[in-house]
């Protein structure tokens, strides 16, 4: 009598896979150059880009004189200011598809692409921000009030309930908003996003998030990569032909009275 043996039987694998998000390396730029051939073209290009650059350096210094001299918040102003920067080759445009400036919102929470994100809000929306030690010289002694870089002091000797207090009281004291950077890092912001710190969102009831986005026209230069400078960053600005930052907005955050209790 034959005998038949059965056939091994294979269990439902029960492990499910958790999705998981993209790699943190992705979320920044190890180089300036995305391709080699881009070196090669900047390299054809780079007598013209020197030329801009030295023109540009006279008439950022133009500008800085501009912001000085200039009364805050007014239509010159802004006029003067979106001018000169399309002269030093940086465009700033709103995408309101989502949502509008809400006037009442006095703070702005924003992803963080660039060291130099708080000159488009500033010359668009008016925007202070608070200098919380990404720049030095020119910019730390003060010399960054007029493109809307406040020094509150936050650094090692300041706990951030002191900093808190310290935002809140000058928001108090202007009609312009201020923009936050959560992230507290630039990414190249293609990815995603770097978790939010959440002490930005209790600085104000009504909270306004946008959504930064930059990119070069003809070039798709990296705007900030990982070992680049405030120097390098700004000359590469200059350099380079275009630079143009779009600015969504995103529906109002109103705080809810548990959200009040925890701050």
């Amino acid at each position: 009598m034959a005998t038949t043996t059965p056939s091994p039987v294979t269990a439902p694998s029960t492990s499910t896979s958790t999705p998981s998000g993209p790699e943190l390396s992705l979320f920044f730029d190890k180089n300036r150059f995305n391709s080699e051939w881009q070196k090669y073209l900047l390299l054809l290009y780079s007598p013209i880009g020197l030329i801009l650059c030295i023109l540009r350096v006279f008439i950022s210094i133009h500008m800085y004189l501009a912001a000085s001299i200039l009364p805050r918040m007014t239509t010159l102003r802004s006029f003067v200011l979106e001018g000169m920067m399309l002269v030093l080759g940086i465009r700033i445009t709103k995408d309101t598809s989502k949502a509008k400036q809400c006037k009442e919102a006095k703070v702005i929470i924003s992803n963080h692409i660039s060291k130099f994100d708080f000159v488009p809000f500033h010359v668009s929306l008016s925007c202070n921000t608070p200098n919380i030690g990404s720049f030095a010289f020119p910019f730390g002694a003060g010399g960054g009030d007029c493109l809307g870089l406040i020094n509150l002091g936050r650094n090692t000797r300041f706990s951030r309930s002191t900093f808190l207090s310290k935002l809140k009281s000058f928001l108090s004291r202007t009609e312009a908003p201020i923009v936050l950077f959560p992230e507290e890092e630039t990414t190249n912001g293609k990815k995603g996003l770097l978790k939010f710190s959440s002490w930005p969102v209790s600085a104000c009831n009504c909270v306004q998030p946008v959504v930064l986005s930059a990119h070069r026209p003809l070039t798709s230069l990296s705007l900030s990569p990982i070992p680049s400078s405030w120097f390098s960053d700004f000359f590469w600005f200059l350099f380079t032909p275009c630079t143009v930052y779009t600015i969504k907005f995103l529906p109002v955050i109103n705080a809810t009275p548990t959200s009040q209790t925890k701050t």
